[in-house]
């Protein structure tokens, strides 16, 4: 999400860009520390009572508790750009059916970006053949049971758009 228009971003939109950031960092096996600073700072944005471009416009962002540099530098450029160049690489870098994926019960974008990266799991009908197949429950930190869950997840889902699975 990005604002197109020449209206000033909002606080709701920079945040909606900060939760994805996080998202795409833990999808793609960044340290924690990473991901949470992002959460972190959309967390203060929804505190806030005024606009953040405020502080931007009179240089105190880095004033705000948790803001670090580089936070300051990225929703700097949100607020002057209505662009971001570092969140445009991530979400490229990124298969966008991933989310999809993460949005299963069971999962979460860290696992994930696990399955993506030591399978190349990048869709839901790739996660099911990989299911159907196995693969899942020999990468660690997965098991047979939460293998059999997430096939019932996707055929659910599948079911619920009325689309067909593959059979075992």
């Amino acid at each position: 999400m990005v604002n197109t228009m020449n209206t000033p971003i909002t606080n709701e939109e920079i945040g909606h860009i900060l939760e994805e950031i996080g998202q795409l960092l833990e999808i793609t096996g960044e340290t924690p520390f990473k991901s949470r600073a992002y959460f972190n700072a959309v967390h203060i944005l929804r505190e806030l009572d005024v606009p953040i471009q405020t502080f931007v416009e009179q240089g105190t962002l880095s004033s705000i508790k948790g803001f670090g540099k580089a936070l300051t530098q990225k929703i700097t450029e949100l607020v002057e750009t209505g662009h971001l160049n570092y969140y445009e690489k991530l979400k490229a870098s990124v298969p966008p059916g991933l989310f999809e994926i993460a949005s299963l019960p069971g999962l979460d974008h860290r696992k994930t970006g696990i399955l993506y990266l030591k399978l190349g799991i990048a869709t839901l009908d790739e996660l099911e053949q990989a299911c159907l197949q196995n693969q899942i429950a020999a990468v660690r930190g997965f098991s047979a049971a939460k293998q059999q869950q997430l096939l019932e997840a996707i055929r659910s889902q599948k079911h619920a758009r009325g689309e067909f699975s593959f059979e075992s």
